[in-house]
């Protein structure tokens, strides 16, 4: 498993060898010009700034608190959340939830608006840092870890509102999604526009076609259709290769077509073996996909189960469900 900060203390340095070896060049020659001079001083800066960069967050990652988990976490679960408590203010958002993902199944995360089901996704990805409680992926605690190396180690998301970058391509936005996989230098360096079919546009291209949107690569994306989009935000998850995929509400806003091309680009993810957490209210949607639901209500889990168990739970019923227990969907939050 990747170890968070390693391949930046990699990359600074070699930024370091290479620029100290430019300078101590430049000065054995006495015309050497000044440009290359300054070109050898910037790299070496970089370079520190990498090596530290990568120290510090090696340190953070191999303290006590981040490296030893207080529990044993079930061998078959990708993903295990224990006690997690979160505030804002004085207002308790989650208080005490734990549950497992386990690996490869699709599991929801449902419960009324302002249950608190975004405050966890954004605890899992490191938006927000957590007031008690732990984040395991694989049996490596990630609670401490900065967000960037969570999408190294794994955990890749998309979000409620479409955020894709409008004024690009479809192409490039999910090229965005491959900066997790460009550890190396020679790889954050290159040039993406030299060649017309490089290896980071090709493999865009063919993650679009995979999912039945090679016929759209060149289109920007401010022109799609709110469902076409709603699917490339997916794409853009994917190329990180993540091990656990975030959806939050990705049926939210679609149609009818619309999300039955959705469930079955997320059923042949799920296929290939990647696990998949969804936030979601439309529950014919929730009881199409996932084969567990965990529910939460004012911050507190209140049920974790089956979806034909959730339709019996009382307090589910009371806190949510209500008489739309055997009905469709319910309004996004």
């Amino acid at each position: 498993m990747h170890r968070p900060g390693l391949q930046s203390v990699a990359n600074g340095l070699l930024l370091l060898v290479l620029g100290l070896s430019a300078l101590g060049a430049t000065f054995l020659e006495a015309d050497a010009a000044v440009g290359w001079r300054i070109g050898a001083s910037v790299a070496i800066a970089l370079g520190a700034v990498f090596l530290i960069a990568g120290l510090v967050v090696m340190r953070r990652s191999s303290s006590p608190a981040a490296a030893r988990l207080q529990f044993t976490p079930d061998h078959d679960a990708v993903l295990t959340i224990h006690r997690l408590d979160k505030s804002f203010g004085g207002l308790k958002v989650i208080d005490n939830v734990s549950f497992s993902v386990r690996r490869g199944s699709r599991t929801a995360l449902i419960g009324p608006n302002g249950a608190g089901k975004t405050t966890v996704f954004n605890l899992m990805t490191g938006v927000y840092p957590v007031d008690g409680g732990t984040i395991a992926l694989d049996g490596m605690d990630i609670t401490a870890i900065p967000a960037k190396d969570r999408v190294i180690q794994g955990v890749s998301r998309s979000f409620q509102n479409i955020r894709l970058m409008p004024h690009l391509s479809t192409t490039e936005n999910v090229m965005l999604g491959q900066h997790a996989r460009a550890r190396r230098i020679g790889a954050q360096l290159f040039p993406i526009g030299l060649t017309r079919k490089n290896r980071w546009v090709a493999e865009a291209e063919a993650a679009l076609a995979v999912a039945g949107l090679g016929t759209y690569p060149g289109q920007v994306v401010a022109d799609l259709p709110y469902g076409i989009q709603k699917r490339i935000e997916v794409v853009r998850a994917l190329i990180s290769e993540p091990k656990l995929l975030l959806l939050d509400e990705p049926a939210a806003g679609l149609n009818t077509a619309e999300t039955e091309e959705l469930q079955a680009l997320l059923r042949s993810l799920s296929e290939r073996g990647i696990t998949l957490l969804v936030v979601e209210h439309n529950m014919h949607f929730v009881r199409s996909l996932c084969e567990h639901i965990v529910v939460l209500n004012f911050g507190r889990k209140i049920f974790e189960g089956t979806p034909d168990a959730v339709h019996q739970d009382s307090a589910v019923l009371g806190a949510y469900l209500g008489g739309e227990a055997v009905g469709g969907a319910r309004g996004a939050a």
